[in-house]
């Protein structure tokens, strides 16, 4: 005859208190200083993408008359990539947001554990294992989506700077074709 366990719901929640601190701190931990330099990255080339915009829309005339030229052409090219630079950078940035979600996730995660705990019987010798698997499902339900926003982040990021890159070549070439054309 087995002798019966001696865990409670608080015992078992304790424990998930315990476990949601240290996968928090390990995410953050191994995958925090990507996130942030890629925000950081993609927070820059946005503002900068957004003044150039700005300025090169308020500051230069007669514009749509030169749509035509080569120069017009290039100055138009440039504010299409800037625009998909900025809405892709954003895009990245709001996912994010997803990204730095986890540990508020999982703790607002904890009455729907408690309530599920509370079903289980304790007394059984598998009360253990049917705890972590609790855990761990309610674990994965917050990870798959962050897997999802940082492969969307990360895409985001790249067609953010490829288009960042396209834009202020296009610009520059812009730019030389008024000095050569002296306009």
């Amino acid at each position: 005859m087995s002798t019966p366990l001696n865990i409670t719901v608080s015992m078992l929640m304790s424990n998930v208190d315990t476990t949601l601190e240290n996968e928090a701190a390990h995410m953050d931990r191994v995958h925090g200083p990507l996130w942030e330099a890629r925000s950081d990255v993609v927070r820059n080339l946005v503002a900068v993408g957004v003044a150039v915009f700005a300025g090169t829309v308020t500051f230069l005339e007669g514009v749509a008359s030169s749509a035509c030229t080569l120069g017009g052409a290039l100055l138009l090219a440039s504010w299409a990539l800037l625009v998909i630079s900025v809405s892709a950078g954003l895009f990245s940035l709001w996912q994010s947001i997803t990204l730095r979600s986890f540990y508020p996730r999982l703790f607002n995660s904890r009455p729907r554990l408690r309530a599920e705990f509370q079903k289980l019987d304790l007394t059984r010798p598998d009360a253990i294992d049917r705890s972590a698997e609790i855990l761990k499902a309610a674990i994965d339900a917050v990870v798959g989506p962050m897997g999802v926003a940082d492969t969307r982040g990360q895409i985001g990021a790249r067609v953010c700077m490829v288009c960042f890159f396209g834009s202020m070549m296009f610009f520059l070439g812009y730019a030389v074709t008024r000095l050569w054309s002296g306009t």
